[in-house]
């Protein structure tokens, strides 16, 4: 069976423990800047070759023979998924039913996101993690920084 999809679905305020504001209309624009937030942030760890997966490997070396194709087409000699740019353009971050997000990768990018996050378990690349898997979770300093923005809308009611 094709991978399609790889993808971490999770409720932002039950991750941040944070009560979700009574308007309908402040919770969804908290949850579309979280998705913006965390999106960003999960850019900035693979950019710098990091892991935004709290346990979470990223195997920081590449192999000579890579790194040499990488560099003649023009990138550069780190782990940073980035040869063709079409790994991460195909990463979002949607709104799904309710009050939840799904960071993930769909489509003919996923058996590539599935390769170095391995959630099908039969991967044989180097792990550069950046798509928890079910049992995992972001790093501390990208909950905080969610539980900052659901702060900021709970104040405002």
């Amino acid at each position: 069976m094709a991978i399609t999809k790889v993808a971490y679905e999770f409720d932002p305020f039950k991750m941040a423990g944070v009560e979700p504001p009574k308007s309908k209309r402040t919770e969804a624009a908290a949850v579309r800047d979280v998705a913006e937030f965390v999106k960003t942030e999960v850019l900035s760890y693979v950019a710098e070759s990091k892991s935004p997966v709290a346990g979470g490997s990223f195997k920081r070396s590449l192999s000579k023979e890579y790194k040499k194709r990488k560099q003649e087409q023009g990138g550069s000699g780190v782990a940073d998924l980035e040869l063709d740019g079409d790994l991460l353009n195909a990463l979002e971050v949607q709104v799904k039913s309710g009050r939840k997000l799904s960071l993930q990768i769909t489509g003919d990018q996923a058996p590539k996101a599935d390769g170095h996050n391995n959630h099908s378990g039969q991967s044989e690349l180097p792990e550069r993690i950046f798509i928890p898997k079910k049992e995992q979770t972001f790093k501390r300093d990208i909950i905080q920084g969610v539980k900052r923005i659901l702060q900021e809308y709970a104040d405002e009611e």
